[in-house]
């Protein structure tokens, strides 16, 4: 549309007699953005009802719109971000949006956007994530020559055409792609080339038909639901550093190669609903990454499941149905203590199951149907109580339905029918209070069948039908008397040993009456012979808070309780900066109107910690440093107990890193002078712990804060006493077991990912453990991406795969963000080089922190020697990781994710014993 004379009419306006308005928006961003309403014919949110011009409300603060002050030395706010997600706008995009020149991201998914893909995007030359998903965008890409730093792409589920890539790479720094769902066909070309950083690419649920080429640098391959012909090919196992393969839903035929044993990254594996032929190899056993999915489901493969398989024992998801598959169930299944869902249904299995079965203590979906398996159901099976849906129809299994059956309380789903189990129906069924399917038709039971709901639930459903037949009243038949005698027998014993209990009831809750009297005398003399101790300490408390002039901290006090509350409104929420698991983060402007971050525990933190709270804050106010977190004031009062720091604007690493509303890009000497600043802080720390007491500092990019200017700091500090070095780990072990067993994501952020492997066998943290976790820090400073171990013993595979590409590929691992900042890439690899040195395997060969901040101040004066800190002679390059776990593992075993997660899920690590520090 053409810019018309209102426009010109609003801006000259605007830009004459609004100065307080261009002090705080750019006017011309603002009528550029503001003409997208004349683009939109339908607004049933009413998303754009703020987007006015004519009102006192700035552009920064219209829906969906996000400003930076920073970007122009002049301080008056750009526009970097337009975010109007499954608003149900129908409309097109307006082509001022190419005239908005600080633009980096456009989230537009979910609306009803239709048009042809327009040129002028291709104007928003800084422009960094397009998402465009789910709308009704139709035609081929335009050129993208001028999207140099593009790096994510999103068109899922719309009507574009042409082949792949066209121009989506000519811009040249695409990270992800994801184009599933739309009408491309054709070849994927081998202009992909041009797309160096390529990592993730997802084209599922079109009609392309030819097999991938030179796509050796992808971490994730998403092609399923296409047209895919011939054969797996060495053009997709060459790309050794895939970690999501998805293949599914093609046309693809002859055998699964052995060179897929070379993809040793994998975590994600599916070849279902093909033709492939053939035996498994028994490569696939050296893919002991596989840590979400091995789908080989619905093809034509035979022989049978090899006895590698034993070596993929981190799997959550094994698939095998569908296939003709036969021989014996292999007794390979001790260690897969993290399998979720096992499928071997509609195969030619026959003999018993394994014993060895008894080891999927995490199981919760096992489908063995349509095989030709016998015996009886082993007492084993017995041990699996997390199982919720369980199917052994259409076999050849014998013997009575186990009263065991039972104890697994979480069964929701079990099918035996069609085998030959005979005699009743146990009892203990009446225990499974979920279940929704139970059907044992077509096996050889009989006898008499007491009415219980369980029973009369699935009676009318034909799932109790037999061909000797069960009896009683709840079928409306009698039974023979020796069915009847049985049965009524066992029923009889069973009430009968019930009513006997019932008897002793009154007796047996005396007994308990008396104990508890009993105790209860002797806790009260205990306490009573304890008084006096336990008098000093609550006095010594209460004097803390009553006293104004009690030091603490090494100084008096400066902020009393009501301080506190004034500064964060009463706490309120929207004062949360951060939360974790015994406390919240609040910020608030104290004394001088200084902005300060106030750390409240909760209750249950309040008992644990407060027998050497004071101890540990004077230990902790001694750290004087300009890189470390300082203590500035604590407050207690009753069950209140808060610490107070400095507020850091800037947030944490990690939000800098990943979080693209946040602040932009780290520059090459910024992230040069984090690295400088966390070293110096980290060589403070050590020499500070050999001085007076042990201070850990958990090391993690969620626990380095940026202050105003970009300088760093070190948080998350831990005084330890003696035993505290073991209890750290011990505390991290519990913490990640009990995350695993209520199905709790593990947070990106958490320290747990950044521990040196040999942590988990000694079970402390050690000066050296810290300096690797600083190592892994700086190689994901430098490259933006994680190691996705999700926990220590498998830290050493983003290391190892960068030895793998360095220095012949230096520009795929080096951040995008650091190539359009320095053209001295000797600088950067040798600050990759310095973190790699940090993260060895032999914790002997890791240098200690003074000699990296000397080498860092050299390479930041332009000079270094990395002899100094290399005093002995390395061991070997390693050649690949032991294994790999996916860093965000859904709840749901079917959605897994990318090893290189970028998300932006908050968590903190907080102990059981004791307390992390702001």
């Amino acid at each position: 549309m053409p810019f018309s004379c209102t426009y010109i009419l609003i801006f000259v306006i605007l830009s004459a007699a609004s100065a307080r308005f261009v002090c705080s928006a750019d006017v011309e961003d603002a009528v550029h953005l503001y003409k997208f309403k004349d683009y939109v014919v339908d607004d049933p949110f009413q998303a754009l009802s703020t987007w006015k011009l004519d009102s006192p409300s700035r552009p920064c603060d219209w829906t969906g719109v996000t400003c930076d002050v920073n970007v122009l030395k002049t301080g008056v706010p750009v526009v970097r971000g337009i975010s109007l997600p499954n608003k149900d706008m129908l409309g097109a995009l307006w082509e001022d949006i190419g005239n908005l020149k600080f633009l980096k991201l456009v989230n537009l998914t979910g609306n009803r956007i239709v048009m042809t893909f327009p040129s002028y995007i291709n104007k928003i030359s800084i422009l960094e994530t397009l998402d465009l998903s789910n709308n009704s965008l139709h035609g081929v890409l335009p050129p993208f020559g001028n999207l140099k730093y593009l790096k994510t792409l999103l068109l899922s589920d719309n009507r574009m055409e042409g082949d792949f890539p066209g121009t989506a790479c000519d811009g040249g720094a695409l990270r992800t792609v994801d184009m599933s769902r739309n009408k491309l066909a054709g070849v994927i070309s081998n202009s992909i080339s041009k797309c160096n950083y390529l990592e993730a690419l997802r084209l599922s649920g079109n009609a392309l038909h030819v097999a991938v080429e030179q796509m050796q640098y992808l971490t994730e391959l998403v092609l399923h639901n296409n047209q895919f012909t011939g054969s797996i090919t060495t053009s997709i196992t060459s790309a050794i550093y895939l970690v999501m393969l998805d293949l599914s839903y093609n046309e693809i035929g002859s055998f699964i190669p052995d060179s897929i044993g070379r993809l040793s990254f994998l975590a994600h594996l599916s070849f279902s609903n093909n033709k492939l032929q053939g035996t498994i190899p028994q490569s696939i056993g050296n893919l002991t990454s596989l840590a979400a999915v091995l789908d080989l489901s619905n093809n034509s493969l035979t022989g049978d499941i090899p006895s590698s398989f034993r070596n993929l024992e981190h799997l959550q998801k094994l698939d095998l149905s569908g296939n003709r598959l036969s021989g014996s169930l292999p007794d390979i299944w001790e260690k897969f203590q993290f399998l979720k869902a096992m499928d071997l249904s509609s195969n030619q299995y026959n003999g018993s199951i394994p014993t060895s079965f008894q080891s999927l203590l995490n199981i919760q979906y096992l489908d063995l149907s349509h095989n030709f398996l016998n015996g009886t159901l082993p007492i084993e099976l017995s041990k699996l109580v997390k199982l919720s849906v369980v199917d052994f129809s259409y076999n050849n299994f014998t013997g009575f339905l186990p009263d065991w059956l039972g104890d697994i309380s979480s069964l929701s789903y079990l099918d035996g029918s069609h085998n030959g189990f005979v005699g009743s129906l146990p009892l203990s069924l009446q225990n499974l209070s979920y279940l929704n399917v139970f059907d044992v038709s077509y096996n050889n039971l009989s006898g008499y069948l007491i009415d219980i709901p369980i029973f009369r639930q699935f009676v009318e459903s034909g799932y109790l039908d037999n061909e000797q037949g069960l009896c009683g009243p709840i079928f409306n038949t009698t039974c023979s008397s020796a069915d009847t005698t049985d049965t009524e027998s066992e029923t009889y014993k069973f009430l009968k040993s019930a009513a006997e209990k019932s008897q002793y009831l009154p007796l047996f809750t005396l007994a308990i009456f008396g104990v508890g009297v009993v105790l209860l005398l002797v806790l009260c003399l205990f306490f009573q012979k304890c008084q006096p101790k336990l008098f000093r300490e609550l006095l010594e408390f209460c004097d803390l808070e009553v006293s104004s002039m009690i030091k603490c901290c090494g100084r008096k006090k400066r902020f009393s309780y009501s301080d506190l509350c004034s500064a964060t409104e009463h706490f309120c929420n929207r004062n949360i900066i951060g939360v974790g698991h015994q406390c919240k983060v609040f910020v608030g402007e104290l004394g001088n109107d200084e902005k300060h971050a106030i750390k409240v525990f909760n209750a249950n933190a309040f008992k644990e910690i407060k027998l050497h709270f004071l101890e540990d804050c004077n230990v902790l106010a001694e750290i004087q440093h300009e890189n470390v977190m300082q203590l500035q004031d604590w407050c207690y009062k009753r069950n209140f107990l808060a610490l107070v720091h400095k507020y850091m604007p800037n947030g944490d690493l990690y939000d800098a890193l990943y979080d693209i509303e946040v602040v932009n890009f780290l520059t090459w000497d910024e992230r040069l002078g984090i690295a400088l600043d966390v070293a110096n802080g980290l060589a403070y720390l050590h020499r500070f712990s050999k001085e007076r007491r042990r201070v850990c500092c958990q090391l993690c990019p969620g626990n380095i804060l940026l202050d105003e200017y970009c300088r760093a700091k070190i948080a998350g500090l831990r005084v330890l006493r003696e035993s505290d070095t073991t209890l750290l780990m011990e505390d991290v072990l519990k913490k990640r077991q009990h995350n695993k067993k209520q199905d709790i994501v593990q947070s990106p952020k958490d320290f747990v990912n950044y521990i040196a492997p040999e942590c988990v066998d000694e079970k402390h943290i050690t000066e050296e453990a810290e300096v690797y976790s600083y190592g892994l820090t700086i190689l994901e400073l430098t490259t933006q991406k994680r190691d996705s171990s999700g926990f220590s013993y498998m830290a050493k595979a983003l290391p190892s795969k960068i030895r793998q590409l360095l220095p012949e590929r230096l520009e795929q691992v080096v951040d995008i963000g650091i190539l359009h900042t320095t053209s001295d890439l000797d600088k950067v690899l040798t600050l990759i080089e310095i973190a790699l040195s940090c993260t060895e395997e032999n914790p002997e060969y890791r240098p200690c922190m003074d000699n990296v901040v000397s080498s860092l101040n050299w390479l930041r004066k332009g000079e270094i020697d990395l002899s100094q800190y290399n005093q002995e002679e390395r061991p070997p390059i390693m050649d690949g990781p032991r294994t790999l776990a996916f860093d965000h593992i859904q709840q749901d075993l079917y959605a897994q994710q990318n090893m290189w997660y970028h998300g932006n899920t908050p968590g903190l690590l907080e102990s059981s014993y004791n307390y992390t520090f702001y």
